[in-house]
C-alpha cells in the first residue's frame, strides 16, 4: 500500500513545479536585461562615454565613500521598519531584525525571490509568529511603499508643472507623512512612511552622486524621478531587488528626461548596483551568520 504522505507530495510537487516556471523565467530575464545592460555601457563609455570614463578614474573620494555609507542607512531604516511592525506580534530586539533584513536582502537577489518565504519560515520557526501576521507585515510594507510611490510622482510632476524643484516635492510629501504619523489610528503606518520616506530620499541622493561620478551631474529632480521608478521596479514580485528592470529603468527615464546617452544613465545605475552589492553580500552574510548563531544558542539553551 501507498504512503499517503508520498501521494501528497507527488500531488503537490506539480503545482510547485509550476509555480517555479515563470519565477525562473523572470528571474532570467532579470539577470539577461542585467547583462545586456553592462554590454550596452561597455560600449557606450570607450567613443561618447570619454567623460565618464574619466570621472571614474579619478572619483570625487567624498562622494565615493557616501554611496556605501546610503546604502547602509537603507538597510538601517529597512530594518526599523520591519521592527516596528513586527513588535505587534513578537518581541525580538532591533539587531535580530536588522540580521533578518539584510540576510534576506541579499537571498533575494537568487532566483525565486526567496526572501519573503524565509521570512516567514523563520519567524514561525523560531518565534512561532502565525504565518498571517508575517505576511500582513509585508503587505503593510510593500502597500505604504506603493503609496507613498504614488504620492511622490504626482508631487513631482505638480513641482514640474509650476516650475519649480524638487524641494517642494519632498516637504510636501514629509508634511503628508508626518500628519498622517501624529493621528493615534495613523501613528504606526504613518511612522514607517516617515522612516520609507527618508529611505526614498537617500535613494534619490544615491542616484545624484552616482551620476556625479560618472561625470554627468543631474538635478535632483531628476535623480528623484529616476529614484521613484528605481524603487517601483523592486516591487515587481518575481524578480529579486528590480534586478535588470532598475537599471533600464534609470536608463531610458534619464535619457526621457535629460537626453543623457543610454550607456552612461546606464553605467551611473551600474556604479549604484555594484555598491550595493559591494554593501549587501557581506552585509547579508554577518546577518545569516547572527541568526544561525541565535538559533543555536537557543537550541543548546
Amino acid at each position: 500500500m501507498d504512503d499517503p504522505v508520498d501521494q501528497r507530495d507527488e500531488g503537490e510537487r506539480p503545482a510547485a513545479d509550476s509555480r517555479r516556471v515563470p519565477r525562473a523565467l523572470a528571474w532570467t530575464v532579470g539577470a539577461g536585461l542585467l547583462i545586456a545592460a553592462v554590454v550596452t555601457a561597455l560600449r557606450v563609455l570607450p567613443t561618447s562615454g570619454r567623460a565618464a570614463l574619466d570621472a571614474l578614474r579619478e572619483p570625487d573620494p567624498v562622494l565615493l565613500t557616501l554611496l556605501p555609507l546610503l546604502v547602509l542607512l537603507n538597510l538601517l531604516l529597512t530594518g526599523e521598519i520591519f521592527h516596528r511592525l513586527g513588535r505587534r506580534f513578537v518581541t525580538i530586539g532591533r539587531t535580530e531584525d536588522l540580521a533578518v533584513v539584510s540576510a534576506l536582502t541579499l537571498a533575494n537577489y537568487l532566483p525565486f525571490r526567496p526572501g519573503m518565504l524565509l521570512r516567514v519560515g523563520y519567524f514561525r520557526g523560531r518565534h512561532r509568529v502565525p504565518v498571517g501576521a508575517t505576511v500582513r507585515i509585508l503587505a503593510e510594507a510593500y502597500s505604504v511603499t506603493a503609496v507613498l510611490i504614488l504620492l511622490l510622482l504626482l508631487l513631482l510632476l505638480a513641482a514640474a508643472a509650476l516650475g519649480a524643484g524638487a524641494l517642494p516635492a519632498w516637504l510636501a510629501a514629509f508634511a503628508v507623512t508626518a500628519a498622517a504619523a501624529l493621528r493615534p489610528r495613523w501613528r504606526l503606518l504613518g511612522t514607517v512612511a516617515l522612516l520609507r520616506l527618508v529611505e526614498i530620499l537617500a535613494g534619490a541622493v544615491r542616484i545624484h552622486v552616482a551620476f556625479a561620478l560618472v561625470g554627468e551631474p543631474v538635478d535632483f529632480t531628476v535623480a528623484s524621478a529616476v529614484a521613484v521608478a528605481g524603487l517601483a521596479t523592486q516591487l515587481v514580485p518575481l524578480v529579486g531587488n528590480g534586478l535588470g528592470l532598475r537599471e533600464w529603468a534609470t536608463g531610458l527615464l534619464a535619457g526621457l528626461l535629460v537626453g543623457m546617452p543610454l550607456g552612461i544613465a546606464l553605467a551611473a545605475e551600474l556604479l549604484v548596483r555594484m555598491v550595493e552589492l559591494l554593501v549587501v553580500v557581506p552585509a547579508g552574510i554577518l546577518g545569516a551568520a547572527a541568526l544561525k548563531r541565535h538559533d543555536g544558542s537557543a537550541g543548546s539553551g
